[in-house]
């Protein structure tokens, strides 16, 4: 019996396979029969393989041939989202700060009374972060960092 754990979000799937033959291809016979049903095709140039522990003894088979798509390991990023780090290392909360200052840094050249601001910090500045939040627990100085980051916007 082939378990197949999967994580799927709109058009996005993310399939957890035991790295044996069979299993892949079943992953793979699987696929095509979706695509046969549905009319739907597999985009498997836009898709990655990541082997997750050690290679086991003999492991030669090229498991990304299978499924013709490329091989990458982890860290990754998913749907925005870094996969594969280390959630309490600054350096790994560093994308999410630099993506608030990237997005805040056409409104620091434009006058927003208090009110706008607010609605600034609310509407863009909070949703970014909830969305890591969703998932990964922030550290305190990577809070800290993107307060300071909104009292900056709030008090110009």
């Amino acid at each position: 019996m082939v378990h197949i754990s999967q994580l799927q979000l709109t058009d996005d799937t993310i399939l957890f396979l035991q790295p044996r033959l069979e299993y892949i291809l079943n992953a793979r016979r699987i696929l095509r029969c979706f695509e046969l049903a549905s009319g739907l095709r597999t985009n498997f140039h836009k898709s990655c393989l990541v082997r997750m522990g050690k290679q086991l003894k003999g492991d030669e088979v090229n498991w990304a041939a299978t499924f013709r798509c490329v091989e990458t390991s982890l860290p990754i990023t998913y749907l925005g989202l870094p996969l594969g780090g280390r959630p309490y290392s600054k350096i790994f909360w560093k994308s999410l700060v630099s993506r608030i200052e990237n997005r805040l840094a056409p409104w620091r050249r434009i006058f927003l009374n208090k009110g706008r601001r607010l609605v600034l910090i609310k509407a863009v500045m909070a949703s970014i972060p909830t969305y890591y939040l969703s998932i990964f627990q922030i550290p305190v100085s990577v809070a800290q960092k993107v307060e300071s980051l909104q009292r900056i916007i709030f008090f110009g």
